[in-house]
């Protein structure tokens, strides 16, 4: 009876063991590719039987599947120049400079065709020869980093469909005539792009030649003061189609110190972010779809600065001043692209302490007995009792973070 049971026991088990394998196992369909542990000549159902380009796994990978690419620099045949075979799907990198798409100045990156669905997201596609990603179909990118790629028109993608982008860098990209990091074109095309970062591209970043496009929410390397992304030039546009354009509001770099009035032993909080638009309005709720990392420096003229974020994550970083000795008025910074903002700490001497001495009389009433010529007399004896109080009141300051 007892081997009955046990035999029960680890059937169960056994049981268990494969439903919890199986909640952890990728959906059918979905591929991995590593360019250096894999094989083409492997299934790439798993990490342990990856291919190893790219295409192979495109070719593969089934509708409404999931592309896996491991971390690495993928490029050469079967990793440029790459088309897709399906209606849907997503390619999904290891994060951005993680997954690297390399051109080498040769080769360009992605075709997505018409009526195709493809989902691009955490990876960097840079150095290509030709638009890296020229679509006509419906993309959707996410937390991409186009870099150095250059084409006739738009560098990093040349868009003729309906493209959706969230969270992305497009940095010293080229065109050798328009949309150095977009190009739009088409009656009928569509462009989403948004909380994405511009910065040293050639000509205008993006140009729109017709159709429609919302370049709002993004942030160009600039508070733009006095100006805007389309008389700055950073967004072009063909007059004579009159295409449908919108722009502002845009990001703008802010600073804040808190407390902003502090003594010498005390510290304040530096946080800067692109939280706010050009219109004044917070986009706080929205960090998620910012870039996961951009660029920061904070620096101070006086005191010092202690555990200063290096980028800005999800738009947003701080820095701890502490002023030491240093007493006065503090400028504190911070330098995001061609953007510096400042702002200013009061610094107090921390005031000495006040020493207070109060005098408070008790009066006290006791009644006593005296024994006379054998008589017992109750008198009423009153006691006088001074107590000195000295009290030393000190400015309260939170100590630095070490």
């Amino acid at each position: 009876m007892k081997t009955k049971q046990y035999a029960i026991f680890l059937l169960i088990v056994g049981m268990i063991a494969v439903v919890s394998m199986g909640s952890v196992s990728a959906a059918v369909g979905d591929k991995f590719v590593n360019g250096t542990g894999g094989s083409d000549t492997n299934n790439g159902d798993s990490w342990a039987t990856a291919y190893q380009t790219i295409q192979k796994g495109l070719d593969n990978v089934a509708t409404g599947g999931i592309l896996n690419i491991a971390s690495g620099n993928y490029s050469g045949t079967g990793n440029t120049n790459l088309t897709v075979k399906n209606s849907s799907i997503t390619i999904n990198g290891s994060g951005e400079g993680k997954t690297i798409i390399d051109g080498n100045g040769t080769n360009h990156g992605l075709t997505v065709n018409s009526s195709q669905n493809v989902t691009v997201k955490d990876l960097t596609i840079q150095n290509s020869n030709g638009s890296a990603i020229n679509n006509s179909g419906n993309l959707t990118v996410a937390d991409v980093t186009f870099k150095n790629n250059t084409a006739v028109n738009g560098g990093a993608i040349y868009n003729t469909g309906n493209a959706s982008i969230t969270g992305s860098t497009f940095v010293m990209n080229n065109a050798s005539v328009n949309g150095s990091a977009i190009y739009n074109t088409g009656n009928a095309s569509n462009l989403t792009v948004k909380y994405s970062r511009f910065v040293n591209n050639s000509l205008s970043d993006v140009f729109v030649n017709n159709g429609t496009v919302n370049a709002t929410l993004n942030w160009w390397g600039t508070n733009f003061n006095g100006t805007n992304p389309l008389a700055a030039g950073r967004i072009g546009v063909n007059a004579t189609n009159a295409p449908n354009v919108s722009y502002a509001p845009w990001l703008i770099l802010s600073i804040n110190a808190k407390p902003s009035t502090i003594y010498e032993g005390g510290f304040s909080v530096v946080a800067a972010d692109l939280y706010t638009d050009s219109n004044g309005v917070n986009h706080r709720v929205d960090a998620a779809l910012y870039p996961k990392e951009i660029p920061v420096t904070f620096t101070t003229d006086r005191g010092s600065l202690k555990y200063a974020d290096t980028v800005l994550n999800h738009g947003f970083g701080d820095a701890i001043f502490v002023p030491g000795n240093n007493v006065g008025i503090a400028n504190v910074s911070a330098q995001v692209d061609s953007q510096n903002v400042t702002t200013q700490v009061l610094v107090k001497e921390t005031p000495k302490p006040i020493i207070k001495v109060t005098h408070k009389v008790y009066t006290i009433v006791k009644i006593v007995k005296i024994k006379s010529h054998h008589k017992i007399i109750k008198k009423v004896k009153i006691i006088k009792i001074t107590i000195t109080k000295i009290t030393i009141i000190r400015p309260h300051i939170e100590p630095a973070p070490l």
